[in-house]
């Protein structure tokens, strides 16, 4: 039973990554931007918070008791990346894994412009500035942290158009 932890801004390439990682693990892939979707037809619409977030640790519960998820939300702030460990522990985890993506405001709000629904740019430099004063570190509770760089994503893109 494994957990994998997103840590990162809007447009840093969780979602991009961690899906098909996900796939390719046989992980439950978890996000709050589709349960949202699924409840109200929109991923921006946060007037239900309290439902999403109960199916959120329901969906992570239950994947736990196979072979784990991939919980892609933006964990900005340590107290949440604390709880969310946490909650994966108490509900089997085994190994916790953070995936942390490291990737500048700058790149991100562009990549973020290219959306269809554009996170705020205030959004994204308030997530940034939690970061910024509290990265993750190993010692929050994490078997392994991998630190993802714009470097790391622009190699795997070269891979690819190699391929």
């Amino acid at each position: 039973m494994k957990a994998v932890i997103a840590i990162g801004i809007p447009g840093s390439g969780k979602t991009t990554t961690l899906k098909s990682f996900a796939a390719h693990e046989g992980l439950t892939y978890i996000n709050a931007d589709d349960i949202r979707q699924e409840l109200t037809g929109d991923l921006r619409n946060h007037q239900h918070e309290g439902h999403v977030w109960t199916l959120v640790h329901k969906r992570i519960a239950k994947s736990l008791t196979g072979a784990g998820a991939v919980i892609d939300v933006t964990h900005a702030r340590k107290r949440d990346r604390l709880q969310m460990i946490r909650f994966c522990r108490e509900h089997g985890a085994k190994t916790i894994v953070g995936y942390y993506f490291a990737i500048s405001p700058e790149t991100c709000k562009k990549r973020n412009a290219q959306r269809s629904n554009p996170v705020p740019d205030a959004a994204i430099d308030r997530m940034a500035e939690f970061l910024g004063k509290h990265p993750p570190t190993k010692s929050e509770g994490f078997d392994e942290l991998h630190i993802v760089t714009e470097a790391d994503q622009q190699h795997r893109n070269e891979i690819r158009a190699l391929g």
